[in-house]
């Protein structure tokens, strides 16, 4: 257990991972019991549930966006829960996340929630990312690549 003067006195900056256990986000069998934790409608400790989740984009839709169709990026996305309900209403939006399971449980909605064809899955050692518009936006050595 820590006491406030090892996080008083720690290094800084830290160096990553170094203060705790790497979370395994990437590691599938870990990434498949994450997805089913963020569907569960029975608690809010990996997503909200739908009925929260639907107020918060009707929040973020009309309230924050005046109803108006903009580009949304989603870091840390997860199964695109946000990202899939934001495209149903006109917005280009684009997730990002670690987990295959997530991933694929994001792209496969997008594919069948959505007017707009997914690009395909883009993988990297250390990013996984999917995307609900209808062109990559990561090159294969990982840059911003411009549209066409």
């Amino acid at each position: 257990m820590k006491h406030l003067l090892d996080v008083i006195n720690r290094k800084l900056p830290p160096t990553p991972w170094e203060e705790g256990d790497c979370i395994p986000w990437s590691d599938p069998a870990f990434s498949e019991r994450m997805l089913k934790e963020h569907l569960r409608q029975d608690h809010d400790a990996a997503s909200r549930r739908t009925e929260k989740i639907d107020e918060q984009v009707a929040w973020i839709h009309g309230d924050l966006l005046a109803g108006q169709p903009t580009k949304v990026l989603d870091l840390t996305c997860g199964p695109g829960l946000y990202t899939s309900r934001l495209a149903r209403l006109g917005h280009e939006c684009v997730g990002i996340d670690y987990a295959p399971a997530a991933i694929r449980y994001a792209d496969d909605n997008a594919r069948h929630g959505t007017r707009r064809r997914p690009s395909a899955l883009i993988e990297r050692n250390w990013l996984t990312a999917h995307t609900c518009i209808e062109r990559p936006f990561l090159s294969r050595d990982g840059r911003f690549v411009a549209p066409g």
